[in-house]
């Protein structure tokens, strides 16, 4: 599974660890010298040049990317970036940072899972403020967040019939562009992407229990 993030900026690093964590070959565009040394020291392979340079994405394998970020700082290089990524691999999830709150019609016009940075951050402090107890545990390091694709093996399963160990839970299935809060009686389909919650070791461990069912 390969990842292409446009950006090497401190929040591509971060969510290209998360990546890396889940299982994903990860490679990050950037043309910025300082921000490429620090994710090279994070361990994460770099490629660098303008995040909207045709050439340089397909050296990246856009091609065969499953998951494109664009988490640049600017708004129009993120929506090039993901439009370039869907266009090369329509069964591409993209997903892009926005940091003006007018350009979000533009992203999902374009079919693409658009954040605003400024809205995601109030919602952040929201949350902290109401939910403290799942919050820490959230933040914990030894916690984690894995994103799954579902395959043929999991089509038609049941969530409450999978018997994930360790206390791993399913906080999310993301189907055709819509979010679901699972139960236990919801039925996964080939094509959704679920996230996986729960201690690292346990949370790696029911990724491979679930990716080898057949």
């Amino acid at each position: 599974m390969h990842a292409i993030i446009a950006g090497a900026g401190a929040i591509a690093r971060r969510v290209g660890l998360q990546l890396t964590d889940g299982g994903y070959d990860v490679t990050l565009v950037d043309n910025n010298i300082d921000s490429l040394a620090r994710a090279r020291e994070a361990g994460l392979e770099v490629v660098e040049a303008d995040a909207t340079n045709v050439r340089a994405l397909e050296k990246a394998g856009a091609a065969h990317a499953q998951i494109g970020v664009g988490a640049t700082d600017t708004d129009q290089a993120n929506l090039l970036f993901c439009q370039y990524i869907g266009a090369t691999n329509p069964e591409a999830q993209v997903y892009a940072r926005v940091t003006q709150g007018g350009a979000m019609d533009a992203f999902r016009a374009a079919g693409i899972h658009a954040i605003d940075t400024q809205e995601a951050l109030s919602q952040a402090i929201i949350d902290l403020i109401g939910a403290p107890l799942l919050t820490e545990a959230m933040g914990t390091g030894d916690r984690k967040i894995v994103d799954l694709p579902v395959g043929s093996g999991l089509h038609e399963r049941r969530i409450q019939d999978l018997a994930l160990a360790g206390g791993v839970l399913i906080l999310l299935v993301e189907r055709r562009g819509a979010d679901i809060v699972p139960q236990g009686n919801t039925v996964l389909h080939r094509g959704d992407r679920i996230l996986l919650f729960g201690r690292a070791e346990a949370v790696h461990q029911a990724r491979e229990q679930l990716m080898a069912i057949e």
